[in-house]
């Protein structure tokens, strides 16, 4: 991370932001402004007022709050400021070390966060706005599709204490709602499939994402819609694989040596995608099919063969995307 004149800590909220910023050993509650441009006009005056140093080289960083700092966001990177929109978790780690909680303590341990990590932070860059819209809108998809579900699991519930005039009702019900359903899953796949055939960058990274066997157009939808057509993560596959939570890491200790484990805080829709992508890969690639079978004769759990094919989908997924080739199938020439 280069050299930053100014680091500022904010606490963001639906209606304000409260600010610090450090000087020296020490960080400074600079005051709470509104979460809207006037307010962040306001904010920047205040700051000018404590540094002599270039706008240019202050550096800001808070939580992401979903909505409420994407605002802060925009106006940021429209005002030429670096800033980082750190994941929640690791800054609240840090947080709680301290005693007590209010948005000024809150945005000084921000503040004092970004210091103290200030040579491997990396500042944000906005979201593709076409990956936004379709993360949205797979959003809404997974709701339809859990509300799917949830209704053909009910279809196979036994109708106890009810005559047949209510049973066919409750059917003929339940069945108007699988149609609504299952229409507007399929709207929202074609309104997917259009931003994608719209955006050359997206098409293009989405046909070679596909060629990989068990990616479909789900799957690669999530993928480019959660690494932000793949400007996110630096290309590296192993990060993503930490992100959605199907990474393993050691498990020793001493002369413990357990199993390896995968973290509980990673995307946990991504890693059921991931999941579904597995089993169709399985089903369809030879050498995965084979690696599978293979695994099963020596006696390896079934989740941790499943995830260790998810993670050869991903390194697969980013290897196609960073040599800009189709995937090859080595096994199906042999």
């Amino acid at each position: 991370m280069e050299s930053y004149g100014l680091i500022v800590g904010i606490d963001v909220s639906k209606d304000w932001v409260d600010v610090s910023y450090r000087k020296g050993k020490v960080s400074f509650y600079l005051g709470r402004y509104d979460n809207e441009g006037p307010g962040f006009d306001k904010m920047l005056l205040a700051l000018s007022d404590i540094t002599e140093s270039e706008r240019e080289t202050w550096f800001f960083c808070f939580e992401n709050t979903g909505s409420y700092s994407k605002v802060l966001c925009k106006y940021l990177f429209g005002k030429g400021c670096p800033y980082l929109e750190e994941c929640p978790s690791r800054i609240s780690g840090h947080l709680r070390l301290k005693r007590g909680k209010d948005d000024k303590s809150d945005s000084m341990g921000i503040c004092d966060y970004a210091y103290l990590h200030r040579e491997e932070l990396t500042p944000s860059v906005p979201a593709d706005a076409n990956c936004v819209r379709i993360k949205h809108l797979l959003s809404k998809r997974a709701l339809l599709v859990k509300q799917k579900v949830s209704l053909l699991q009910d279809r196979k519930v036994a109708r106890t204490g009810l005559n047949e005039d209510d049973i066919a009702s409750v059917k003929e019900v339940t069945e108007e709602l699988l149609s609504i359903y299952r229409a507007g899953i399929r709207k929202i796949n074609r309104m997917i499939a259009s931003i994608i055939k719209e955006d050359d960058s997206l098409k293009e990274n989405e046909r070679l994402v596909r060629t990989v066997t068990g990616v479909g157009p789900v799957t690669a939808a999530y993928v480019l819609a959660f690494t932000d057509n793949f400007r996110r993560f630096g290309m590296n596959a192993r990060k993503f694989a930490c992100y959605c939570g199907i990474a393993p890491f050691p498990n020793r200790s001493g002369k413990h040596k357990g199993r390896d484990r995968v973290s509980q805080r990673g995307n946990r829709t991504i890693k059921a995608i991931l999941a579904n992508a597995a089993i169709s890969a399985i089903t369809h690639d030879a050498q995965l099919k084979s690696y599978y079978d293979r695994m099963t004769k020596r006696g390896k759990p079934p989740g941790s063969i499943y995830n260790a094919i998810k993670n050869k989908l991903v390194a697969r997924i980013f290897a196609v995307v960073k040599r800009r080739t189709d995937f090859v199938d080595v096994f199906a020439y042999k």
